[in-house]
């Protein structure tokens, strides 16, 4: 994305899940701390994030899925403090697999105005009976937005007051060019990231999408 962009006293998540030898599949959560972003504090808070997924999102993926790690990154300074915590965290769902780019969406919808306040997180996992074609069965849809809204309940229930936010770092974007001549969109960072608000609402859709590599 180019130059690093600060966000107070927020932290990036990072979770990893392997499928076997083939690839990995990585999402993205932001938590706010009233206080400082410590190294017992980062350590704490992967520790939640690996609870909140042994509970909620284990049981909807199945067992070539694994949760491998957890990267928490304090983002107030450039050089923030980052820690990664190993994981062994294997799904338990039944059932043949899907495809690997086959991924159910959930949309998350922060209280601040403006664009952007919206995240959105990809889950790939599910077994073959989960789909009907491109569509997700309204159970397991009903099952992937429920855990993903859990995640609000596990890091505001910590010790110390974290909240689960949507951020931007970036204003918009400028029409760019290459070097053979062909253009694309460069973000245009801001100075300092702005906290969209606590998540508020948290939806997820019945259409499968495929997610693109990082």
């Amino acid at each position: 994305m180019g130059n690093f962009v600060p966000v107070e006293k927020v932290a990036h998540v990072v979770t990893k899940v392997n499928r076997a030898s083939e690839f990995s599949a990585f999402n993205d959560l932001y938590v706010r701390t009233s206080g400082a972003w410590g190294a017992a504090a980062l350590l704490e808070l992967a520790g939640v994030v690996e609870t909140w997924w042994d509970a909620a999102i284990k049981p909807l993926v199945i067992n070539a899925y694994q949760l491998v790690e957890v990267k928490c990154t304090d983002l107030t300074v450039e050089a923030g403090l980052s820690i990664v915590l190993p994981t062994s965290v294997t799904g338990t769902r039944a059932g043949d697999p899907t495809p690997g780019m086959a991924c159910a969406v959930t949309r998350f919808i922060s209280s601040g105005a403006g664009k952007p306040r919206f995240g959105r997180n990809f889950l790939t996992g599910m077994a073959d009976a989960d789909c009907d074609t491109d569509t997700l069965t309204e159970l397991y849809r009903a099952d992937v937005q429920s855990a993903q809204g859990a995640f609000g309940a596990a890091v505001s229930g910590a010790e110390i007051i974290w909240d689960w936010v949507i951020i931007s770092r970036f204003l918009g974007f400028t029409i760019a060019a290459r070097p053979n001549g062909t253009r694309f969109k460069k973000p245009t960072p801001r100075v300092t990231g702005l906290i969209k608000g606590n998540i508020t609402a948290i939806t997820s859709s019945r259409v499968g999408v495929q997610k693109r590599r990082r």
